[in-house]
């Protein structure tokens, strides 16, 4: 909780118990309030600390439901080989270009649930 005061003094600013409730959550969550792990931010907005949780905490979430067994995602850019099909015959195909990829296109996410199901 100190270094995220530290490191955002804008918090100081909000109300007191917003910052805990915010703290609290983290905890009832069990996120970790590191900025390096990327899991959960505390903003100050409209005079109260949020609790926003970063795609790595709903990657934590996900896998300790113990419904997930494995989440990737991956940057498409625009001179890698990419193709993708919806419906029943769903696929998807990636092969990044070596170097000089070019500009971010796109992106996706791939779930391996712990039956062994995936889905994109």
């Amino acid at each position: 909780a100190m270094t995220c005061l530290r490191r955002n003094p804008d918090l100081l600013k909000c109300d007191p118990m917003s910052f805990v409730g915010a703290l609290i959550e983290s905890n009832q969550l069990g996120l970790s309030l590191d900025p390096n792990l990327g899991e959960v931010y505390l903003v100050p907005f409209g005079g109260k600390v949020q609790l926003i949780p970063g795609y790595k905490g709903y990657i934590h979430l996900a896998k300790r439901s113990g419904d997930v067994a494995m989440v990737e995602a991956q940057v498409v850019h625009e001179n890698d080989q990419f193709s993708y099909k919806y419906g029943t015959g769903a696929f998807l195909d990636h092969t990044p270009a070596g170097s000089g990829r070019g500009e971010i296109v796109s992106a996706y996410s791939l779930l391996t649930f712990a039956n062994g199901l995936r889905s994109i």
